[in-house]
């Protein structure tokens, strides 16, 4: 039981970060992933940089377009 609830606490926003990243492949950048409410740390602290990530490479994309069109 013990070990089905730790597995799951680090399975949920690794499922999480590897959706958000299949969908900004297909080309959707505002995925965003989410660590749940008890995630630990380090899944945590992924999940966290890999919407750091997201977000920039947004605002890139935003720029690059702004860029163009000028």
């Amino acid at each position: 039981f013990v070990a089905l609830r730790l597995a799951r606490r680090i399975i949920t926003p690794l499922n999480s970060v590897a959706e958000g990243a299949r969908r900004i492949a297909a080309g959707d950048l505002t995925a965003r992933a989410t660590s749940g409410d008890q995630s630990l740390g380090e899944t945590a602290r992924l999940t966290e940089d890999f919407n750091v990530m997201a977000q920039k490479l947004q605002q890139s994309a935003e720029v690059m377009t702004s860029w163009n069109a000028a």
